[in-house]
C-alpha cells in the first residue's frame, strides 16, 4: 500500500514539474519574442535617392556595404556605404 502511495506521490510531482516548466519556458519565449531591439544595434542612413527608386541587389563584405539601385527616372547605380562610419562612400552611374 506504501509503495503505491509512494508511485502515486511521484507522478503527482512530476506532473507538476512538467507542467510548471512547460509555463516558465512559455513566459521566456514570450518575453524574448516581443523585447524591442536594442537602438544601438540598428543601422540609419538616409541615402537621398529620388522617389520610386528601388533596391535591386546588395553585398555585404566587412565593413563596406554595395547596393544596386535602380528606378527613380535616374537610371541604375551603385551606391557603397560604409558601415561603421555609416556614411555614403561613393555612387556610380551605370548609365
Amino acid at each position: 500500500m506504501n509503495k503505491l502511495r509512494l508511485v502515486k506521490l511521484l507522478v503527482f510531482f512530476l506532473t507538476f514539474v512538467l507542467i510548471f516548466g512547460m509555463i516558465l519556458a512559455g513566459q521566456i519565449i514570450y518575453r524574448k519574442a516581443s523585447q524591442k531591439q536594442n537602438g544601438d544595434n540598428i543601422m540609419s542612413l538616409n541615402l537621398n535617392q529620388p522617389k520610386g527608386s528601388y533596391l535591386v541587389d546588395y553585398k555585404v563584405n566587412s565593413d563596406m556595404i554595395v547596393m544596386h539601385i535602380k528606378g527613380g527616372n535616374s537610371g541604375e547605380r551603385l551606391i557603397s556605404v560604409d558601415a561603421k562610419g555609416k556614411a555614403i562612400i561613393a555612387t556610380i552611374n551605370l548609365n
